[in-house]
């Protein structure tokens, strides 16, 4: 698969496994737009994505990792309300955004990107894992989820700053 393929899905996949495929886009075939919605998993880790627009027609999404590319906005997520774990370590994003509308997130992953704060997590009830290391964090001043049910926060100051 190469950097202008197109995803095709069967209808017995469940997950979308993408791995060091040489992507520069997620684009989805024509005839596979009807069965976006049976995808649960959805990994395209370590290729070249720069945008996250071409995983909004994955509506039932409960995984979606995006680690190792070169996003720099977290975007096109408000739809995934079934959200249950977002890998987005080793990319360029700056800001946590988007992220209203998935209340069941539990496991958050942004460690080694370009972070200056942790806003946008706040009403996220049900977050248990934040690992955020690795950024431009220079305080967290106060760090409150709305249940406090937060097991473990990895947090580490890039040493260069």
């Amino acid at each position: 698969m190469g950097e202008n393929s197109e995803i095709v899905i069967n209808e017995q996949d469940r997950q979308i496994i993408l791995k060091n495929q040489n992507l520069t886009q997620i684009v989805i075939s024509n005839k596979s737009t009807k069965l976006v919605k049976q995808v649960t998993t959805f990994n395209a880790s370590n290729n070249s994505i720069t945008q996250m627009s071409g995983i909004r027609p994955f509506i039932n999404l409960i995984v979606l990792n995006l680690s190792h590319n070169n996003i720099g906005e977290m975007s096109d997520l408000d739809q995934f309300k079934s959200l249950s774990a977002l890998i987005l370590n080793n990319n360029k994003i700056t800001k946590i955004q988007g992220l209203e509308h998935c209340l069941e997130i539990n496991t958050i992953v942004l460690s080694h990107n370009l972070l200056t704060g942790i806003d946008g997590i706040q009403h996220l009830n049900k977050l248990k894992k934040l690992s955020i290391s690795h950024n431009q964090i220079a305080v967290i001043l106060f760090l409150y989820i709305g249940s406090r049910k937060l097991q473990m926060c990895k947090f580490r100051r890039t040493s260069n700053q």
